[in-house]
């Protein structure tokens, strides 16, 4: 082919991938994005950032492909069309999998679908030149689909840049004002049976009913957060013909702007960007968070691209709008309590999440924050209590674990259509969750009395204006939506708390009138006396001067404009349901919940209970309840674990959960919950003691008086890890069990971490027997050598199934929590982790990549490790040394009879025994140094970590060094680190001492432990 018509080709195969990626990748994103730009909005982008964004999705992205088909065409020509059409089969296959993932197929069967189909195809284009010109018609694609994005979706209202209201309004008053807007919290989770609020449950919303309006008939105008706030602080009704975004710019006229030029603003907004931004500390962006961009972008298009069964193990894109993999990370998984927005299910809309685990905190600094000014002020805070997730007891201590913080009992994520908020049809779901939501409303009452508390102690309560609502409520009826509005769930989820206190009020007033949020604004200025600053679709409801409205308005995330009685009638009768399920003015009515409840307060030694079982049961969290602390910040009230051993079909387990010797809470499992087997029981907090607890589960059996309890059972057999030869390795359980750890058969990963609060350490992960493609039997944690904790798997993994082709492998993931004491220091304990087989193998997880994400000493990558080591033992390097078995990180390869350190650290790892006295360290070694730029390097010697001395070394020959290390470092048989830090390791290149790029430190030739004989130590 000559040079010409070569380059005409690959310019055309370019324009082709440009095309098919746009078509694949850009337009399914530009799609989303053009329709919910509330994704961008929370971020504060420029606008030269929205146009880099989609410079980067249309051009850049497929020009490194192109870039890349470049590079293998000035190789080989052959190389390139094959490397040109594996992109165009990938992209094409990309394409053809998005509209038929909804074919009520396995996703493994779709994906090969759409492959074959694509290679189909691609071999038609590579021998038909009719279809490679149809080809050259989709190139536009490329440049019309950016224009489309950018200019004619509400997006274009993000390229306007920043506004700057020119509006100057009379604002003649020095009243403080203080304003906090709960999310996701329905009036009638306060009410008692004759709709006054339950003053023993709730006694501070009571306190301030009698001290302020409550307006008892409030209601939102939209289920979506980010409207219902944009209609809060304006004034406004949403508008369906013309969308806003929460931002300054489409809302120029609100409550911040108004305050602006005369109160000092101190504005929390977690979801809208509706402040001036010297009014929100909180607005600057952050590297970081802009980092985040990239890889939230990435998970949303594997969301669009992959079949629902797919995605189960991806961070969720339904819990937030920014930083999706860092709201999962701490467990990865988790239900969804939200949703990304889908035109599928256009009422699966998330809430953007600010930090989840650090919303009292928040709270409560938001209360500090408030202080006596000469200035008058402003305080907003947008809390996201009492959202789910619940995990606060009245109290505010934390009391679910990780793995059970989820919206359990919702259909999730689906390609169906379905509202992914939608309850499955089993009260009991229902039944807990609302009992967790309730927990979780008791703490919010606290913290509004200490907010006034607070005030009353700076002297601002009297004075101040007061104003607390909230965006929306939430609905609990079994096969009814927890979100979206509907003509039957209507009254929980737009009736909402409206409290508004005004300065030096004699007294409360309960207001049964059709007000609405929109109605806030127009009372405030009343209120203190500022003339109308814009017209309002809202009126004072005060000294009302216009007639009520005749019905309740709300628009729907649909877009839909709906219509409902003005008195909410049908508010009754879910009142009296709720009270029905939880009874009012009793605190422990809320624990009472479940079948048979008659059990509830009853001894073990009072009931009948079987001992011998033939069901087992695991239980997570175990190691809490042996180290409870009743004054920390966590209690692990919610006991979660699931039934083994017996059939997964029938009907649902009822159980009762003991602590301590008596019956604290009964529950049940649900077929809509892990098949069966699952179950989650809340207990009440003064159930547990200082220190070690005794928790039981205890399947109910029978029925009326004639019930009995069988005791599950929770098999876990002790082990050690045991090695007696290089070759040979064991986990040898206390009943003399044999388990061989083999390479190979074992497949899977584990990550660790810490809670952001500091309150548990975590360890997860997936594990599957790979040679066998079927769950492994266990997962086995061990600390120093010895097992800590040991259960199965159970966690939704499709990453497995993908990766070996089998859907038995479904739930292959893993989940362990601690107590932060219990491994206490991290730094210095060894954990491991391995799977046991059910054919009676066991191998070592993989760690990961980055060994910095691991809080504990780092781990060996397979097994053996700490090779056992005597003491007087000579270690020799090199290529046919004996230290092999024992390096850890930081050494380069083998050379003739030595080691060079590489980098910055090097260490072993030894299992040592008890150490007689005192320990001589030798070392045989040479310093890289180079004669006039590099005269010394310094090797600091630890011991697990921990600095023990230091040599200068300054001669370029071989020496021996030695170090006197005392007992105490080696008191515990076990796996030990000794380590070399090297501060002045450096490149010969960088010193112009020769081509090598590694950062030397020194050289080893040989190394040995062994007592110090009358010594006592440095």
């Amino acid at each position: 082919m000559k040079p010409n018509a070569e380059r005409h080709e690959f310019v055309l195969d370019a324009l082709h991938t440009l095309a098919l990626f746009g078509m694949a990748v850009a337009q399914p994103l530009y799609d989303i994005l053009g329709r919910y730009p509330e994704f961008l909005a929370v971020r504060g982008l420029a606008p030269a950032e929205v146009f880099l964004l989609a410079g980067v999705l249309s051009l850049a992205a497929p020009g490194l492909l192109i870039l890349a088909h470049w590079a293998a065409r000035v190789l080989s020509h052959s190389l390139y069309h094959v490397l040109h059409r594996l992109t165009l089969a990938a992209l094409a296959a990309a394409l053809l999998l998005q509209p038929i993932k909804t074919l009520p197929l396995s996703g493994a069967l779709l994906i090969g679908l759409a492959i074959s189909a694509a290679i189909l195809l691609i071999w038609v284009y590579s021998i038909h030149r009719s279809v490679r010109s149809f080809f050259h018609f989709l190139t536009p694609a490329a440049i019309l689909f950016p224009l489309l994005f950018l200019f004619f979706s509400p997006v274009r209202g993000l390229l306007k840049g920043d506004f700057e209201s020119g509006d100057r309004w009379d604002v003649r008053t020095s009243t403080p004002v203080v304003m906090v807007v709960f999310d996701e919290f329905p009036t009638i989770s306060l009410l008692d049976e004759n709709h006054e609020i339950d003053e023993v449950l709730f006694p501070n919303f009571a306190r301030l009913a009698r001290e302020a309006y409550w307006f008892r008939n409030a209601t939102t105008v939209n289920d979506f957060t980010l409207i219902s706030l944009a209609s809060i602080l304006t004034g406004l009704s949403p508008d369906i013909a013309r969308p806003k975004l929460p931002t300054l710019r489409d809302h120029p006229r609100n409550l911040f702007t108004l305050f602006a030029p005369t109160h000092d603003l101190h504005v929390q907004e977690a979801l809208t960007r509706l402040a001036p931004p010297s009014g929100d500390p909180g607005r600057e962006r952050s590297p970081q968070a802009q980092f985040t961009l990239g890889a939230d972008l990435w998970l949303v298009y594997l969301h669009l691209l992959l079949p629902a069964d797919l995605t189960t193990g991806l961070p969720r894109v339904t819990d937030a709008w920014t930083d999706f993999r860092g709201h999962w990370r701490d467990l990865g998984t988790s239900e969804s309590d939200g949703g990304f927005p889908s035109e599928d299910s256009p009422s699966d809309w998330g809430d953007f999440r600010a930090d989840w685990s650090l919303r009292a905190e928040q709270f409560r600094e938001f209360i500090d924050s408030i202080q006596p000014s000469p200035t008058p002020s402003l305080h907003f805070l947008h809390s996201l209590l009492p959202h789910a997730r619940w995990e606060h007891l009245p109290d505010g201590r934390r009391y679910r674990l990780y793995s059970a913080r989820g919206v359990r009992g919702v259909v999730g994520p689906n390609d169906r259509g379905e509202d992914p908020n939608r309850w499955f049809d089993d009260d009991w779901l229902v039944t807990q969750a609302y009992q967790a939501h309730l927990l979780q409303i008791q703490f919010v009452d606290k913290l509004v009395g200490e907010l006034m508390d607070g005030l009353r102690e700076r002297d601002l309560y009297e004075r101040c204006l007061l104003i607390i609502t909230a965006d929306h409520g939430a609905g609990f009826q079994a096969g009814d939506s927890r979100r979206a509005v509907t003509p039957t769930n209507y009254p929980e989820i737009l009736s909402i708390p409206l409290f508004l206190k005004t300065p030096f009020q004699g007294e409360g007033v309960t207001d049964d009138s059709n007000v609405e949020v929109i109605d806030i604004m127009p009372m405030i200025v009343e209120v203190l006396g500022i003339p109308p600053p814009w017209p309002m679709d809202g009126h004072t409801a005060i000294n009302r001067r216009v007639p009520e409205r005749p019905a309740k308005v709300v628009v729907s995330t649909r877009r839909e404009r709906l219509e409902f009685d003005p008195t909410l009638r049908d508010r009754g009768e879910l009142v009296r349901r709720k009270i029905e399920r939880f009874g009012v003015r009793r605190p422990e009515a809320i624990f009472s919940v479940g079948p048979h409840p008659q059990l509830l307060g009853r001894t073990l030694d009072s009931l009948s209970v079987v001992d011998a079982s033939p069901f087992d049961v695991q239980l997570e969290g175990e190691p809490f309840y042996r180290q409870v602390r009743t004054d920390g910040p966590f209690l692990p009230a919610a006991v979660t674990g699931r039934v083994l051993g017996e059939p997964q079909s029938g009907p649902a387990r009822e159980l009762a959960v003991s602590v301590n010797g008596m019956i604290r809470a009964v529950t049940r499992t649900s077929p809509f919950w892990e098949e069966n087997r699952a179950f989650e029981a809340v207990v009440p907090p003064e159930s547990f003691r200082e220190g070690s607890n005794a928790v039981d589960i205890l399947l109910i059996t029978g029925h009326g008086d004639r019930l009995a309890l069988r005791r599950g059972a929770r098999p876990q057999v002790g082990f050690t890890l045991e090695q007696p030869s290089a070759e040979e390795a064991f986990l040898v359980g206390d009943d003399g069990t044999r388990i061989p750890i083999v390479s190979g058969q074992i497949s899977g990963w584990t990550t660790a971490g810490v809670s952001p609060s500091g309150d548990r350490v975590y360890v997860g992960g997936w594990a599957v027997d790979g040679r066998e493609r079927r769950p492994v039997r266990s997962v086995v944690v061990f600390r120093d050598g010895r097992s800590f904790t040991e259960g199965r798997t159970h966690i939704p993994r499709p990453d497995a199934v993908e990766m070996f082709g089998s859907e038995e492998l479904a739930r292959s993931g893993f989940h362990f929590e601690f107590p932060p004491d219990a491994l206490a220091p991290l730094e210095r304990v060894r954990l491991r982790v391995f799977a046991v087989s059910e054919t009676g193998v066991a191998g070592e997880l993989n760690y990961p990549s980055d060994i910095s994400s691991w809080p504990f000493l780092p781990p060996r990558r397979s097994f053996p490790t700490g090779l056992p080591y005597q003491w007087g033992t000579l270690l020799e390097f090199g290529g046919r040394g004996s230290v092999g078995d024992y390096l850890g990180r930081g050494w380069g390869n083998a050379e003739e009879g030595i080691h060079w350190t590489v980098g910055g650290e090097a260490e072993l790892e030894l299992r040592l025994p008890s150490a007689p006295g005192d320990i001589t360290l030798e070392v045989s070694l040479r310093p890289f140094l180079a004669p006039g730029t590099l005269d010394g390097q310094r090797v600091q010697i630890q011991v697990d970590r921990k600095t023990v001395g230091e040599w200068l070394l300054d001669s370029p020959n071989f020496q021996t060094q030695t170090s006197t290390l005392p007992q105490s470092l080696f008191e515990h048989p076990g796996d030990v680190l000794i380590g070399f830090v090297l501060p002045d390791a450096v490149s010969p290149e960088a010193l112009g001492a020769g081509p090598d790029r590694r950062k030397l430190g020194v050289a080893v030739r040989s190394l040995s432990l062994r007592a110090t004989d009358g010594a006592s130590g440095p």
